[in-house]
């Protein structure tokens, strides 16, 4: 599903090149159920590869890596 400021993009761009209608398949009930940003890719994502690559980049404390949006220190722990 998409989160309301995904929605409120999409329909902010109809009628930008060329008149146009937003037509949405949800209701508004529905709307008011929604996320209101999307969850960071990192943060629903498997880190395995990641962790991988930055260790064989020689860095070893990946608790303290300056990771953008830090994921939970289980996630990493699992990816180690």
């Amino acid at each position: 599903m998409v989160s309301r400021a995904q929605a409120e993009q999409r329909a902010g761009r109809t009628g930008r090149d060329c008149p146009g209608v937003v037509i949405r398949t949800f209701s508004e009930a529905d709307t008011e159920i929604m996320q209101p940003y999307n969850v960071p890719e990192i943060l629903r994502s498997n880190l395995t590869g990641a962790v991988l690559r930055i260790t064989a980049k020689g860095f070893r404390k990946m608790k303290s890596f300056p990771w953008l949006d830090s994921p939970s220190k289980e996630v990493i722990l699992r990816s180690s």
